[in-house]
């Protein structure tokens, strides 16, 4: 098994950034062990790519969706486009376009343990 080191140094992020880099990495551990039911997309169901401001709502950086399929329902979340290789699954022409609520990604997630 290859080590992996950190993409950023997290000491020099503000506690933010620290917290959506570690969801990230986390959420990239998930994919990265359920390949089989696993995709990222850089462009959403009209084929436009995926632009998205974290905790806006807004629609405004380069960024891509990474989902994962659980038998609850899907996980999707934005990242962005810089993280692009930590996710090693499936590259899907378009993505769905509807974000769940953040308690549903968790539910659906808990849906793997």
């Amino acid at each position: 098994m290859t080590e992996k080191k950190c993409i950023k140094e997290i000491e020099d992020m503000d506690i933010q950034d620290r917290m959506v880099y570690t969801m990230t990495v986390l959420l990239a551990t998930v994919v990265n062990l359920r390949k089989g039911i696993s995709w990222k997309s850089k462009y959403n169901t009209k084929g436009e790519p995926i632009e998205f401001i974290p905790g806006s709502g807004i629609l405004m950086g380069n960024y891509f969706y990474v989902g994962v399929n659980t038998i609850n329902g899907p996980v999707i979340s934005p990242i962005a486009n810089e993280y692009w290789d930590m996710f090693e699954c499936k590259e899907l022409d378009r993505a769905e376009d509807e974000l769940w609520p953040e308690t549903a990604n968790v539910n659906n997630l808990l849906s793997l343990l």
